[in-house]
């Protein structure tokens, strides 16, 4: 069965999608009745295919605490690996795959907001500036209602995110975020293999904001900016493969430093308790993101 989480004040637009009654929990099959938010952009285009529109709670910027070496970072609500140009590069493409985790909402210590999540996605800027492009799956665990959610997302930070019904756990996930410099518009991209479910969506740099293409990541998050609001789910580990970054000049290469661009490590640490900690890389391709219970 899947669920999710149904916020009181996304009921009427849910209603309208076709979804059932507030906290019902359920929304329309795969396949039927697809949704998507109209562009803001003129000239994108958005695909869904099997996804449905919903409402969750934001995914923010990384939130950066102290640096701990030259290529380690600590971090309230991002785990996993950022990519940063260097010699005035920047970067056009990024893209990994992973397996949706089981999330134990039961066994996950909620935060002040009531709220644990966890999220996996792939992007451009959010390290260290003021936009993110992202596009990924997230989980919530909402505990005033004991619903739980398996979504999947993209954004164009500071905007909100878009947000759809459903995804499994255990299911296939590729994700891609691509610029292209001639329409200044990002190609974000999700396909989940287990479901044949794609989401394909095309976006400008949201307005009022510029985005540098200043750094790539992969990313295991929790929601919400984090600690203390938002507790991470209790997820075990993520398993990300396959990832690639291209630079603005062509070079594709892996997530391990390069010629064009240095690789920072980033632990989700709250205060003085550890979060979540990725491997180190795997070919450089591949790394797993696991799961601690604030030891």
């Amino acid at each position: 069965m899947r669920r999710v989480i149904i916020a009181t004040a996304a009921v009427a637009a849910l209603a309208a999608l076709g979804a059932a009654p507030a906290y019902a929990s359920r929304l329309a099959p795969a396949g039927a009745g697809q949704a998507a938010r109209p562009s803001a952009h003129p000239g994108t285009r958005v695909s869904v295919s099997g996804f449905h529109l919903v409402h969750v709670p934001q995914v923010k910027r990384i939130v950066l605490t102290r640096p701990d070496t030259a290529a380690t970072e600590r971090s309230v609500n991002w785990s996993g690996y950022a990519d940063l140009p260097k010699h005035g590069h920047k970067f056009k493409a990024v893209s990994a795959n992973f397996t949706v985790p089981a999330v134990n909402c039961t066994d996950s210590t909620n935060g002040t907001g009531d709220l644990s999540s966890m999220s996996n996605w792939v992007g451009l800027d959010g390290f260290g500036d003021s936009t993110v492009e992202q596009t990924g799956e997230a989980v919530i665990c909402d505990g005033t209602t004991n619903e739980y959610g398996y979504l999947v997302f993209w954004e164009t930070y500071p905007a909100p995110a878009n947000t759809f019904c459903c995804t499994d756990p255990g299911d296939a996930i590729h994700v891609s975020v691509t610029f292209n410099p001639k329409t200044d518009l990002y190609h974000l991209y999700l396909i989940d293999y287990t479901l044949n479910d794609t989401l394909s969506e095309f976006e400008a740099c949201e307005s009022g904001s510029t985005c540098d293409n200043a750094s790539a990541e992969v990313i295991g998050e929790d929601l919400d900016g984090g600690a203390p609001y938002s507790n991470l789910a209790f997820f075990g580990q993520t398993s990300f493969v396959n990832a690639s970054v291209t630079s603005s000049n062509g070079k594709s290469g892996s997530l391990s430093a390069s010629k064009y661009w240095n690789s920072d490590k980033i632990i989700m640490q709250y205060k003085k308790s550890v979060m979540a900690t990725p491997s180190s890389l795997y070919g450089g391709r591949a790394y797993l993101d696991t799961w601690h219970a604030g030891d």
